[in-house]
This record gives structure tokens, sequence and C-alpha cells, in this order.
């Protein structure tokens, strides 16, 4: 499987078999052999922040059915200051998630376990191929053929955690039961959606933690707004 191309002239993509290595294996063991000749790493060689990228593999399996893994990394789903590829930066991933460095342990792939099964699949399948889909700087340039629509998820989350607070703020106001409101947007959404689909993941959130609501509320009420998209220049 080849490396994506790259979608903008400062991103560059390299094999992650060319990182030097550390004293933690993200990938231990032959069975997860082909999950590091999938992962490659970005290079931001911009003197601008990447803020959010969006990363699509296709598997096509033995039967000749598709389906597509979307990996995405942003920095507007926490209230703590993260930077997702600093200027001058870099970060790797593979199918089973980003591989993050962890201070004084080297590296782990972003999902937190090693996934065989997923190997496996790879080394089933007919072909696999992989595309670095969208790329979005600090000042809101996005690059790359966005076919998952990364810039709309992002604002539609962030519409979504004001409308679910806001709908259950009012409830407290007026002394309903929370989990009364909730449930509406809980129990299904549209798919194509991503509003009512974020909405969803909230409503679920703070129906299985009553006891955190008013932290989730707060947390929700001050994740950052995404920057105003701009069109590739």
């Amino acid at each position: 499987m080849d490396i994506p191309k790259s979608p903008a002239e400062h991103i560059r993509i390299t094999p992650f078999a060319d990182e030097p290595s550390t004293a933690h294996d993200p990938f231990p063991g032959p069975e997860l052999e082909p999950l590091r000749k999938a992962a490659f790493t970005i290079h931001n060689d911009d003197d601008r922040e990447v803020v959010a990228v969006c990363v699509l593999w296709t598997i096509t399996n033995p039967l000749g059915k598709t389906s597509t893994i979307t990996l995405t990394m942003d920095e507007y789903l926490t209230t703590v200051r993260s930077v997702a590829i600093a200027p001058h930066g870099k970060i790797s991933v593979a199918p089973s998630g980003f591989v993050l460095p962890m201070p004084e342990q080297g590296i782990s792939v972003g999902s937190g376990t090693s996934d065989t099964r997923l190997a496996t699949r790879l080394t089933d399948a007919q072909s696999v191929t992989v595309s670095l889909d969208s790329i979005i700087y600090g000042d809101g340039t996005i690059w790359g053929p966005n076919a998952c629509g990364l810039d709309k998820r992002l604002t539609a989350r962030k519409a979504a955690a004001i409308h679910i607070a806001h709908v259950v703020r009012k409830a407290m106001v007026d002394n309903e039961d929370p989990a009364h409101v909730l449930k509406p947007f809980a129990s299904g959404f549209d798919s194509s959606n991503q509003q009512a689909e974020w909405e969803s993941n909230f409503a679920n959130d703070l129906l299985a933690n009553p006891a955190q609501m008013e932290s989730l509320l707060q947390y929700m009420e001050s994740l950052p707004s995404p920057p105003p998209i701009k069109l590739q220049q």
C-alpha cells in the first residue's frame, strides 16, 4: 500500500517505518506488522498550526466489500489548550489510530489498544487505500478533498454542545427532569445530520453521568469554536 499524496504544499508525508525507533514500540509483535507498514507520518512544514486533520482508509475485503475507517483529530473537543500538529511538527497515524507521544513512555497508538483483528483485515484485504482527506490550519484555511466534511463536523459538534446544554439548563429552570428532555435526543438520529449525531452523543453522556451533569454542562458550554473556514488559496 502506498502512502497518500499530500493535499497541501507545506504538508509532507513519509512512511512511519522511517521514524526513529523508541523504547516503546506501538506495534509490538509480528501480528501487528501490517499496521506498521500501513502507518505514515504527517509533517507540517508550515509556520501555521494544523488544528484539525482527517484521514480516510478504504479497505476492500476478499469478497469485494468495501468499508471505510475515518480518523480525525482536532483541537476543539477539549477546554484545555491542545495542538494537533505544531508548526514544523509532525504526527503519525495508522488505521488503528493516531500514534501519540506519551511522557516517559515512548509512543502509543491513539486508540490505546493493539488491534490485531484490524491487522488481519489489512493482511487479508484485496486492496487498502488511504487519503489524507482534510487539513485545517489555525487561520481556517482548509486543504484536501474533504470528503468527510471535517469543517462541517467541527461546526456541528459545537452547535450540538450549545444546543443540548441550553435544553438542559432550561429544563432545570422549569423544574423539569433533565433526563426527560434528553431522552428524545439520545434515542436516535438521522445519520446524515452531523449535528443530530453529536446531540445524541452529548445527551447519552449526560444521561449516563447524572452526578457529573453540572461539570459536563460547563464543559459543553466552554468548548472552543473552530475558525471560520477559508478555501485554499
